[in-house]
């Protein structure tokens, strides 16, 4: 009977460990396949950004404690893309605005408005 128990524990113990090997394997490549794809830069129109709290924990008042979570939906090439961004970068961008979006799969890598772009053609 103990030796079952055993058995069955070592397999447990296995399976776990099994697991999480796995979720690491499938984070590197995650990451790898994110870093060796192209920046792409597109024309796009800023929809909409909205700034939500991320789930958490609800404090002792029933409000909900948790990270902020900032993003945007850009239309380009016709399709719209929805990117998370940091607050700084979410204070920044300006709501309606057109310009060209550069990203990397789901990664916000930065947007120029047009009138940005102009003005530093204006100035060569």
């Amino acid at each position: 009977m103990d030796s079952l128990r055993e058995i069955v524990v070592f397999a447990v113990f296995l399976g776990l460990v099994a697991v999480f090997v796995r979720m690491i394997i499938i984070s590197v490549q995650s990451a790898v396949k994110r870093r060796s794809s192209p920046n792409i830069t597109a024309e796009a129109r800023v929809i909409s950004k909205s700034a939500e709290i991320g789930s958490g924990e609800f404090s002792t008042d029933g409000i909900r404690k948790g990270k902020k979570i900032f993003s945007a939906v850009f239309l380009a090439e016709g399709k719209e893309i929805t990117l998370q961004m940091t607050e700084k970068e979410f204070d920044e961008l300006p709501e309606g605005a057109a310009g060209h979006l550069t990203y990397r799969e789901n990664t916000y890598l930065g947007f120029a408005p047009d009138a940005l772009i102009d003005a530093k053609e204006d100035q060569r």
